[in-house]
């Protein structure tokens, strides 16, 4: 395997195509984040993105995009935002993850949500975990049989929302794909609010977050664009989500809404009507991310495996993580803990800070 590093500006079109038309040929490469433009997307906001091209002799058998740090480092494209990770490869072609780490000029590479069927990444895997998913083969109807069939009664609650939510507001309009970047600017408004509130890190006060957003809504092509939908209640703003499609997958990814609205779950009601439009882009499945919420263990009706992990060649960068880990590991069991546990959340929280820059 002889493996080449460069520019995703050097991503010509015969190059674009190769990538297009590995991923149409794998089921499991569906996601918008395999997409070249989701890479290129990325790489008009950031000048830390490259991309290994992987051959066989001639033959192009594969693309790893990846965003390189200090000291070799790399991480997935991205960073945070990415919530489904991988090798754009053949599924036919030989390679291993070191293999790969090691022709790009990584020492590491570290990732949280590689596809579980890329089972180069396995002897890496720190953690097994699932992005559950929405499955609308057969259309709206069909799925919301499905959930009745298990015992749910969500779409009934859902239903029962929205028909208060229109008595005591006004009429509900739902909007699917639109190109409104001051919808978008509430969205992002609304999150960072959320974050805060949360004491999480605000990923929307990093530029290059907002902007990558911005570029992917206005990026368009039959394999790849940005989504905004919104739900408006008589003309207010109640509910806006922003995500991305493949030609079969829409990825929910940013939604928010309007407290004043929130006895109505909203956002809910604006992901029923994404689920019920989905048929109209020819989208068969909503991929929902890893995450706790409730939500998504509500409405899935099936999930991806995904990995965890860490592919790390023999350096002293890693002698030294081993070291703080080990180090760390004491300190949790020891009586120290307690006391230690405060600057701990500081430095995680820089740690978090640090992924978005």
């Amino acid at each position: 395997m002889n493996i080449s590093v460069i520019r995703p500006s050097e991503l010509d079109s015969g190059l674009c195509r190769r990538w297009a038309d590995i991923v149409a040929a794998n089921a499991a490469l569906s996601s918008p984040y395999f997409a070249p433009e989701y890479t290129q997307a990325v790489a008009s906001v950031r000048d830390d993105v490259y991309v290994g091209v992987m051959r066989d002799g001639q033959d192009i058998v594969g693309f790893f995009p990846f965003q390189r740090g200090l000291g070799r480092t790399g991480r997935q494209v991205g960073g945070p935002f990415t919530d489904c990770q991988g090798v754009i490869v053949s599924p036919e072609a030989e390679w291993s993850a070191e293999e790969l780490v090691r022709g790009c000029g990584l020492s590491l590479w570290q990732f949280d949500h590689v596809i579980a069927s890329q089972e180069q990444f396995r002897p890496w895997r720190r953690v097994l975990t699932c992005s559950p998913m929405v499955d609308l083969p057969n259309g709206f109807a069909a799925y919301a049989d499905t959930l009745r069939g298990a015992g749910s009664k969500q779409m009934q609650r859902l239903g029962q929302k929205q028909r208060g939510f229109e008595r005591d507001e006004g009429p509900l309009r739902f909007e699917m794909n639109m190109r409104d970047v001051s919808a978008l600017r509430q969205l992002l408004d609304w999150k960072s609010q959320q974050y805060l509130e949360s004491g999480l890190v605000d990923a929307f006060r990093f530029p290059w977050t907002q902007a990558l957003l911005e570029r992917i809504l206005g990026t368009q092509s039959d394999s790849f664009g940005g989504v905004l939908s919104a739900l408006y209640a008589n003309d207010r703003l109640a509910a806006v989500h922003m995500g991305m499609r493949s030609r079969t997958v829409w990825h929910y990814w940013f939604a928010a809404y309007a407290h004043e609205f929130a006895r109505y779950s909203p956002s809910l009601l604006l992901f029923a009507e994404m689920a019920r439009a989905a048929e109209t882009l020819g989208l068969t499945a909503i991929d929902m991310g890893k995450g706790p919420e409730e939500y998504k263990s509500l409405f899935a009706t099936s999930a991806v495996l995904i990995m965890e992990g860490c592919v790390e060649l023999p350096s002293l960068a890693r002698t030294l993580r081993t070291a703080r880990q080990s180090a760390e590991d004491w300190v949790r069991r020891s009586p120290i803990f307690p006391i230690v546990r405060a600057p701990g959340r500081i430095i995680r929280r820089l740690e978090a800070k640090n992924l978005f820059r």
